[in-house]
């Protein structure tokens, strides 16, 4: 007795013990009635409540109609499962499909590797004979060009007819191998291409030649290179806004950024640049290649590209590359990067790089800038307002010690107001302080926001010029003796013996002055004048 489901017979009650399928025999209320000999996995997969066959009894018993699952396992294999309603119960019947998924599983594997395959086309088929000359080529058209033209030519001309092409040329290689993202200077705009090759060997097994092939790889290449450039981008942005989060002065935080420049763009030496007005001062640097950039070289090279952020500085044997910081109207100051471009030259990705972290390296030095604006408040003379002497000292050598980067030098003028005690002791000491904030006044009027100005102690002042000679250190000199007329009106005593007396020494780029040797030569000077009668300017020289 047989039971039809489809086009499918199953055996009858009577027949499932000796029948040669899985099957399993369940009651209404899904005892384990009867099964085949084979049915051990199916058994056990009831047993367990396995869920597909649980599942497909279930649909059986409720509807009435046969139905269908799968079930799958590591270690039961696959199987496809029909559950067939009976009078009294639930025919269940297994067919192993494991081979059969397999199979197909290989096949779509296959297929993928095929389809892989196909999509890594190649433009160009070649054979070049022991000469490098073509003696094969397909198709009819490879990059734009009719490759029939080129059977009998030797290879490397037509990929590199300007240059002596790559160090290891791939039309005479001796082993087979891929040389990957070949810079291809022919067919117009610059491509890059892989090459696989192989040599080849006549009957005798003598050298014939090497046969290959060529594809265009620029779209991946270029690809990868946006890839890179994001990806530092990113990591340039991250390690910027760390080092905003840090507490660190302006000169440090300027040094840093410039080190993070240096490493990010694997230039020689980075200079960080402070805009004031018009003029430039350099405030940060980083790298041991001696290379000088003139503060007024840069200021002339902004000026003749106000809207262009990122541009190249020529210089002898390198090239610099400049990006412009600004936040809306307020410009911010440089920085400038610099490499030996004759072995590296900048790439259009390392400029969209820059321009990218353009605003956060201008987060960096407003910060530097505000920095610098609050230690000067904490370093300032409580009378006057000027810098401390401290603090004088301390920003004079940090631009001595830029001035072999720049080549730009500075003048320290000394002044020392002459018969100040005598405003002391006839008007008293609030009319001394007078004068000294007085006089603090007409300092400050007299020099340039890149300047800097201290009360060096007690009726001494100094000043540093940026980037002039002694002649105008000895000109601001004779101003400064010529604003103490204004100085005494402003006391109601004209007639006092109030006067200033100056001493100038100018540092010039290069001549490895510091502080310590340039205070006491203008101080010197400062001693002489006074010497001599007071109310002069003298002018020191360094050995």
């Amino acid at each position: 007795m047989t039971q039809t489901a489809g086009n499918r017979q199953y055996p009858g009650p009577k027949a499932l013990k000796s029948a040669d399928i899985i099957a399993l025999r369940l009651a209404a209320d899904g005892r384990l009635v009867e099964r085949s000999a084979t049915a051990d996995i199916l058994a056990f997969a009831y047993a367990s409540q396995s869920e597909p066959v649980m599942r497909v009894v279930r649909r059986a018993m409720e509807t009435g109609l046969p139905a269908e699952d799968r079930l799958t396992g590591e270690t039961t294999g696959n199987y496809w499962l029909v559950a067939i309603p009976e009078a009294e119960g639930v025919l269940l019947v297994a067919r192993e499909t494991t081979l059969a998924d397999r199979t197909t599983d290989a096949l779509i594997h296959s297929r993928a590797l095929l389809k892989g395959l196909l999509d890594r086309t190649v433009d160009l088929s070649f054979e070049v004979d022991t000469d490098g000359r073509f003696r094969f080529v397909s198709p009819a058209i490879a990059f734009g060009q009719e490759t029939d033209d080129w059977i009998g030519a030797e290879a490397r001309p037509v990929f590199w007819p300007d240059s002596a092409g790559p160090a290891h040329n791939p039309f005479t290689s001796r082993s087979a191998r891929v040389f990957e993202a070949l810079p291809v200077d022919a067919f117009g705009d610059r491509l890059y291409a892989d090459f696989a090759v192989e040599p080849m060997n006549d009957s005798d097994g003598r050298p014939a030649g090497v046969r290959g092939t060529v594809r265009n790889v620029s779209a991946r290449v270029d690809a990868d290179r946006a890839m890179r450039v994001t990806n530092l981008r990113l990591t340039m942005l991250q390690r910027i806004a760390e080092l905003l989060n840090e507490v660190v002065g302006a000169d440090e935080l300027r040094d840093r950024a410039a080190r993070l420049c240096a490493d990010l763009f694997r230039a020689d030496t980075v200079w960080v640049f402070e805009q004031v007005g018009r003029t430039f001062l350099l405030a940060g640097v980083a790298g041991e290649t001696q290379v000088e950039l003139s503060e007024n070289w840069v200021a002339a090279a902004i000026a003749a590209k106000p809207d262009t952020p990122v541009f190249d500085l020529d210089a002898p044997g390198r090239s610099h590359l400049l990006l412009h910081l600004s936040q809306g109207s307020n410009a911010q100051g440089a920085v400038v990067l610099s490499r030996d471009t004759g072995v590296s030259p900048w790439a259009a990705q390392e400029r969209e790089l820059l321009a990218g972290i353009g605003s956060m390296l201008t987060a960096a030095l407003a910060k530097a800038d505000l920095v610098e604006k609050l230690s000067r408040l904490s370093s300032s003379d409580e009378l006057t307002g000027l810098l401390n002497r401290r603090a004088f000292r301390d920003m004079v050598s940090r631009r001595l010690t830029n001035q072999s980067r720049t080549g730009s030098g500075g003048c320290l003028v000394f002044v020392d107001l002459d018969h100040f005690k005598e405003v002391n002791d006839t008007l008293g000491h609030a009319a001394g302080d007078q004068a000294l904030v007085a006089f603090s006044k007409a300092l400050t009027a007299i020099i340039r926001p890149t300047d800097l100005a201290a009360r060096y102690g007690g009726d001494e002042f100094v000043i540093w010029l940026e980037g002039v000679g002694a002649d105008v250190g000895a000109e601001k000199g004779r101003q400064l003796i010529d604003c103490m007329k204004g100085v005494k009106a402003g006391l109601g005593q004209p007639d006092l013996a109030l006067g200033v007396s100056v001493g100038v020494c100018e540092s010039k780029p290069g001549g490895g002055a510091d502080f310590d040797r340039l205070a006491e030569k203008a101080d010197h000077a400062l001693y002489e004048v006074k010497k001599a009668g007071r109310g002069e300017v003298a002018v020191a020289v360094l050995d």
